[in-house]
């Protein structure tokens, strides 16, 4: 029988079929090899933020004696430790706290240049761009901002966590180094310290916490004098009586319930630098749904750096919604919500007149109320900035209710 070959034409042709194929799978490795890296930062970020949540109580950090503040604000982050003073309720009963240890160790000595380590973010209000007059500062004192605090480095002693002390608390060691041996069939060699004293761990996870009171803001208290600072009504202190039913209503205001969100980060900047890439801020130039879950925002800047953000990344809304005006010292009732940035457009475009650059953005998270900063008068909702604050390197947000451990006596 005769047999007949394969042209020259078919092996070239079935070469160029099989080279397509290995393109292809070789493609898949670095998107792969990507999607492995990812899940093994969310798997660990999933256990830091759990292990955090536990810390957090263990170590009693929601007793506010055991936070401390430097609140001088003429040298707020003083060379000499011990000027650090506890923040004592009831002050800490309206205010949010950023519980941020690794930080204060480092910058507890850096101030100015439009900075200010005390505060979340560390930019001053003065150095934040004015909406409403493009390129001169705003000097509003409803820019809100979260007290950084640290904790005391024993129980008894008045000063501040160390730098050393803070790494053993604050980053998680759950990411084991191993060495692979030549013998592939044997199993992975653990890698110890000096003396085997201690197993060895990469280290790039690490955690910050946030602490805001609960607030029920469509039913917020009637504007008061607090002539005693203790941020409550007291009788005898004068009060707007609002509804004209000649008695001072409280409202929903701030009490002993609060939103503690564990922040998660991979590979934090470990020299905690205050610059315009850790934190950045930009202005909320409006919502697209009424602020149902986050949703659909605008926002603008005056610089394209401040808009970089891709999926994934997490970012805070904050505005202040409450009558009782924040200052330097003491931050008062805001309102702070983390959001997840699932999309934006594709790059910045030219803002209006009274941004340069705007960006659209995609947000998931707790409903913002849009509605009620509407209604806002004596400031309107143009002098109650919603400012959003993208935190670099920040992975995986984690939040529920706590009640500080506190006393109802006064």
């Amino acid at each position: 029988m005769r047999r007949h070959g394969v042209s020259l034409l078919e092996v070239l042709f079935s070469i160029g079929v099989i080279s397509i194929g290995l393109l292809g799978v070789i493609a898949l490795y670095p998107l792969a090899l990507g999607q492995i890296g990812t899940g093994v930062v969310a798997d660990r970020s999933a256990r830091a933020g759990q292990n955090a949540v536990q810390v957090f109580s263990a170590r009693g950090m929601a007793r506010p004696d055991q936070l401390l503040w430097f609140p001088n604000s003429t040298s707020p982050m003083a060379v000499d430790a011990s000027v650090a003073e506890p923040i004592l309720l009831p002050e800490g009963r309206n205010s949010g706290y950023l519980i941020d240890p690794m930080f204060v160790a480092v910058q507890r000595h850096t101030n100015g240049g439009g900075f200010d380590a005390r505060l979340f973010p560390y930019y001053t209000r003065q150095s934040i761009p004015n909406p409403i007059t493009p390129g001169s500062p705003y000097p509003s004192p409803y820019d809100p901002r979260l007290r950084r605090i640290t904790l005391r480095n024993s129980n008894a002693a008045s000063t501040i966590m160390t730098a050393a002390q803070a790494e053993l608390l604050f980053r998680s060691d759950d990411d084991l180094t191993f060495e692979l041996p030549l013998d592939r069939n044997a199993p992975p060699d653990q890698i110890f310290g000096a003396n085997n004293a201690r197993r060895q761990y990469e280290g790039t996870i690490s955690w910050m916490a946030t602490l805001v009171p609960q607030l029920d803001i469509t039913n917020p208290s009637e504007p008061f004098v607090d002539a005693n600072g203790d941020g409550k009504w007291n009788t005898g202190e004068s009060y707007t009586d609002s509804n004209s039913n000649s008695q001072f209503d409280s409202g929903t205001g701030p009490g002993e319930l609060y939103q503690l969100s564990i922040i998660v980060f991979d590979r934090r900047d470990s020299t905690m630098a205050m610059n315009d890439l850790n934190e950045k801020i930009a202005n909320v130039a409006s919502f697209h749904n009424l602020g149902l879950g986050g949703g659909d925002v605008t926002l603008g800047a005056d610089t394209l750096e401040q808009l970089e953000v891709k999926p994934g990344q997490w970012l805070m809304l904050m505005s202040t919604p409450h009558p009782k005006v924040p200052t330097s010292s003491a931050p008062g009732v805001s309102l702070f919500s983390w959001y997840r940035v699932i999309d934006m457009e594709d790059e910045p475009r030219s803002g209006s007149s009274v941004y340069a650059w705007e960006r659209d953005v995609v947000l998931q998270g707790p409903d913002w109320p849009v509605s009620y900063f509407a209604s806002l008068t004596s400031p309107g909702p143009a002098q109650r900035p919603t400012r959003a604050v993208l935190v670099s390197n920040v992975v995986a947000v984690y939040e529920r209710t706590i009640r500080l451990e506190i006393s109802d006596s006064w």
